[in-house]
């Protein structure tokens, strides 16, 4: 999955794979883009 703000890519994701009741927390300095991570599966 590649996520694009404008023309940049912002993300390049190669495999994530999240099994039916996993529970998956994100942590991240400020910067780190975890916003942006969520919005790319939010559109």
């Amino acid at each position: 999955m590649i996520c694009c703000r404008g023309k940049k890519e912002v993300l390049n994701i190669t495999k994530l794979q999240i099994t039916k009741g996993e529970i998956v927390g994100l942590i991240g300095k400020n910067g780190a883009g975890k916003s942006t991570f969520v919005s790319c599966f939010s559109i």
